[in-house]
């Protein structure tokens, strides 16, 4: 056999090992852990019908999708100059982080929990840049799935490929510069919470795959960058200190690694990511179904809610993987479902909630949480709270394309 035969042989076998590792053909099924497949496609079976309590909502998908053809994508590359010097790493200070009251120049920066610095929101920084981008990455990735027109998905696919693959505008897959305190930090590892929202974005490019806009190439590269990214959280200082979290930043960590290894089409150490998780559930879920670490916040309520949300997509992520968090009982006898049978008499209204302030969290997050669960737990009251936020939510609410009754 000749050398330069050998040679294509070898070539070969490692372009179809790259395809095999990030590729994913567009025959695969969505393999989502925010939301159910299965209820978008009967959901777009029965808006097809034209018969249907979904149309309102659809008409104002489609509406807000409408006025996305014509924005200006947002880029990483926009804002102030990074403490690392890099034009592509993200950049913002925490959003509870404000200027010092004492001091003329208002340095060094301080920390106040439960209140908001609109200063984290502006240009300067890239929060907002990379809130609105994911947003609409869905809000387009979801028009194109149940119109079937492919402008939209046209344009997910551009929003994706300038925040996150072309080399003059992608961001670097890491949060060095994420949370920062000026004056004390160029970054904070708690910052890698604001990455939380790329796991509702993997689920809906999972639905631009089926696309004939979306291609090999774009999907190859952002794959990618979430296995670089994963890399990254699981060797930096920063991505260490979150593993190690107590609280909801702990738990969101591991959805994350578990959500983008599914998405990337990796799997190293699975197993040692259910054996954390099974400890997060002992050390954070009480007998009573409490979880302290959150409702001793400002916003207790809603950081319950946050909480018990990271349990739910880390559970689901694991099942994809063959490992039952669901079904896991601690040797105290605690189960994922304790904190559903806590917090359902707070979500009714049947508990007034005392600890802390109560702000607005969006049903449809609440729902869905809760339609999971009941999926897996024969809880009564669980379909008693869903119905309670499915009489609060508006007709036209686009949250209820993700919920099939």
């Amino acid at each position: 056999m000749s050398k330069i035969f050998i040679n294509l042989l070898t070539a070969t076998c490692c372009i179809l090992f790259i395809g095999s590792s990030f590729g994913q053909t567009k025959s695969n099924e969505p393999n989502c852990v925010t939301f159910s497949y299965n209820d978008l496609l009967a959901i777009r079976k029965s808006i097809n019908a034209r018969k249907s309590e979904y149309l309102p909502s659809y008409k104002h998908l489609l509406a807000n999708a409408d006025r996305l053809l014509k924005t200006k994508p947002e880029k990483v590359t926009d804002g102030d100059l990074p403490p690392t010097g890099d034009v592509h790493d993200y950049y913002t200070i925490g959003k509870f982080s404000w200027r010092n009251p004492n001091t003329p120049n208002g340095m060094p920066y301080i920390r106040g929990d439960g209140k908001y610095n609109e200063e984290a929101f502006g240009d300067r920084f890239d929060l907002s840049r990379f809130d609105k981008t994911v947003s609409n990455i869905n809000t387009l990735a979801l028009a194109w799935f149940y119109s079937g027109n492919e402008k939209y998905a046209s344009k997910a696919r551009e929003l994706l490929r300038i925040w996150f693959i072309d080399p003059e505008t992608r961001m670097n897959p890491n949060m060095k510069c994420a949370s920062a305190l000026p004056g004390v930090y160029d970054g904070m590892a708690l910052g890698i919470i604001f990455t939380v929202s790329l796991i509702e974005m993997t689920d809906h490019v999972q639905l631009l795959r089926l696309s004939k806009s979306w291609d090999n190439s774009s999907d190859n590269d952002l794959r990618k960058w979430f296995a670089d990214y994963n890399a990254w959280l699981k060797t930096s200082d920063f991505g260490k200190e979150e593993k190690a979290g107590k609280n909801n930043h702990g738990t969101w960590y591991s959805a994350q690694i578990i959500s983008y290894s599914l998405f990337s089409g990796t799997s190293d150490d699975i197993d040692k990511e259910f054996d954390l998780a099974k400890e997060k559930l002992s050390s954070q879920v009480m007998p009573n179904g409490d979880l302290p670490l959150e409702t001793k916040r400002v916003e207790g309520f809603h950081y319950f809610i946050y909480g018990l949300k990271a349990f739910n997509v880390l559970a689901n992520g694991l099942q994809k993987f063959g490992y039952d968090l669901w079904a896991y009982q601690t040797p105290d006898h605690k189960t994922l479902a304790l904190p559903y049978k806590f917090i359902i008499p707070y979500i009714t209204g049947e508990k007034a909630w005392t600890t802390g302030g109560v702000i607005e969290v969006k049903a449809t997050e609440q729902i869905l949480m809760l339609k999971q669960a009941s999926e897996k737990y024969d809880l009564p009251e669980i379909k008693k709270a869903i119905g309670h936020l499915n009489a609060a939510m508006k007709p036209n609410d686009i949250g209820r394309l993700y919920i099939y009754q």
